[in-house]
């Protein structure tokens, strides 16, 4: 599966799925069938070279669609408007809208504060897909289409971005999402054997908060462990649903964050892989994300997390060093980076540049923080002080043994 804009050339396939879409489900769209079937091909050509549709694509076949439009005028154009979602009947239920209009969203908020639709108020199904991924009914609008002597009223729908409570990532979005799927497709095996074996203990629900792209996460629920797990960037969790998809699994994944999390569940064993838990760095946030950890393990449940020491900062602090990273479609991500140390946080810049044919189409430019614990002493006792019972530090990834002065990691095992 993938996610991307219909361009020009897609324009086939764009009509053919157009059509069917009006034919198939007339009262969920302002145009008609008996309309735009008489339209030249050259209005489908021009209509994706002047707007913004994004579809979803299996082994070159188009199976859902949405578009975006914005307002011109001074007045008007902090609102947006998403329109024609429609996603062919053999491939719902499988995560696939849920994909493409979290993409969507992602590319509004960077255009707009508001996002509207309108939602036929028939359509229990559409409205509370809509409201599952943040939009709210303002009003109705009586009578809003006709189709043969039939009246249809609308929902109008809005997602306001300036209302949203949850804080935004400015780090792993989409260019860096896709090297990192590039250069960390799977997890190392001795990684995941160490983590399962955790797993295999655990006597209840598992939780993977900063999942990723799901590299732990799928393997897990493939093998038939219960885990669940959130994440704050969405263009990760995309590349996560995207592969759940193709193994035809369906995880319990949300977006969030740790400091946001009030799940009604309590788990038997939290883990947290690879340093993620590093990208936490200010003590305040430190403490209230253990805390929150803590409440949601069962009782005699388990926090099992790994942290980076000196040895993994880079070598070469102060200098650029690069990476190129080709894609399947012909494109190619490089990779600019520049690693600093302050105190306990390495401070990393990296500059993603997607070159197609020779020009530079997208660039990304994020700064990522990871604290370094080269004294862990000052982690145990923020655990303790949260009130796990025992807490041990092991090797990573050797549970049999101590971390020592060489270790480029530590894991710490933390009992409530």
């Amino acid at each position: 599966m993938k996610i991307k804009r219909v361009m020009q050339e897609d324009w086939e396939l764009w009509k053919s799925f157009r059509l069917e879409a009006l034919k198939n489900s007339p009262e969920n769209f302002g145009s008609s069938y008996e309309e735009e079937v008489h339209m030249s091909d050259a209005d489908f050509q021009n209509g994706l070279s002047k707007g913004f549709v994004l579809g979803v694509f299996v082994d070159d076949l188009l199976v859902s669609c949405v578009g975006f439009y914005t307002f011109n005028s001074l007045k008007t154009k902090h609102r947006g408007v998403l329109w024609g979602m429609y996603t062919r009947l053999e491939y719902r239920g499988k995560g696939i809208a849920t994909a493409l209009i979290q993409t969507l969203i992602q590319h509004a908020r960077t255009c707009v504060t508001q996002l509207h639709l309108t939602c036929v108020v028939s359509n229990f199904v559409a409205r509370a897909f809509y409201q599952k991924q943040g939009f709210r009914i303002y009003g109705t609008e009586p009578k809003a289409l006709k189709i043969n002597d039939t009246f249809y009223d609308e929902y109008l729908m809005v997602l306001d971005f300036k209302e949203e409570p949850m804080k935004k990532l400015d780090t792993y979005q989409s260019l860096c999402t896709e090297v990192y799927d590039l250069s960390k497709p799977n997890a190392p095996q001795n990684e995941y054997s160490f983590y399962r074996s955790y797993a295999v203990e655990a006597k209840g629900p598992i939780l993977e908060p900063m999942c990723g792209t799901g590299r732990f996460l799928l393997p897990l629920v493939e093998e038939g462990f219960d885990v669940h797990g959130f994440d704050a960037s969405q263009p990760m969790l995309e590349r996560l649903h995207a592969k759940a998809i193709s193994k035809n699994l369906k995880p319990k994944v949300w977006h969030g964050f740790i400091e946001n999390l009030n799940q009604s569940n309590q788990y038997s064993l939290i883990f947290i892989p690879s340093g993620s838990f590093g990208l936490i760095t200010e003590k305040a946030d430190i403490q209230k994300s253990l805390k929150i950890i803590f409440e949601h393990l069962e009782d005699k449940g388990l926090f099992v997390f790994e942290v980076e020491t000196r040895q993994a900062v880079p070598k070469e602090l102060g200098i650029w060093r690069g990476s190129r990273w080709p894609k399947e479609d012909g494109t190619l991500i490089v990779l600019s980076q520049l690693a600093t140390l302050d105190n306990d946080v390495c401070y990393s810049i990296g500059k993603y540049d997607l070159v197609d044919n020779n020009c530079v189409v997208q660039t990304e430019v994020e700064e990522y923080k990871i604290r370094i614990y080269q004294d862990p002493s000052f982690l145990r006792n923020l655990l303790t002080e949260v009130g796990f019972s025992n807490v041990r530090m092991v090797k990573g990834f050797d549970r049999n043994s101590s971390p020592d002065e060489k270790d480029e990691s530590i894991v710490f095992e933390c009992r409530k």
